[in-house]
């Protein structure tokens, strides 16, 4: 069946449901991040918003730990996260497996 693959912002959050609720939070663009009026070939200001309007059979969760720029930290927040029922939608989830690695450098 189908998949998908979902790296979710951590920062400020302490759950995967805070995690799923941050990833769907609207966002205005700004500096570069704008994007070109096709009109005037102007950066115009937008807003970007993502959501889950469907679930596929199989969920993939990224917990994105490293910033991004030139300071690249990594966030050692602890989150939590159901073991036996995520509902997203109308669809629930069960953990079929965690990975985690260290990067040692």
């Amino acid at each position: 069946g189908a998949f998908w693959d979902i790296s979710l912002p951590i920062t400020g959050t302490g759950s995967l449901i805070e995690c799923i609720t941050k990833y769907q939070l609207s966002e205005d663009l700004i500096g570069d991040d704008r994007p070109r009026c096709e009109k005037c070939e102007e950066k115009r200001p937008m807003k970007k918003q993502l959501s889950i309007s469907r679930c596929p059979a199989v969920l993939i969760l990224h917990l994105k730990r490293f910033a991004t720029g030139v300071n690249q930290t990594k966030d050692i927040s602890l989150i939590t996260f159901p073991i036996d029922s995520l509902k997203i939608k109308d669809e629930k989830y069960k953990l079929q497996g965690l990975f985690y690695y260290n990067i040692i450098s």
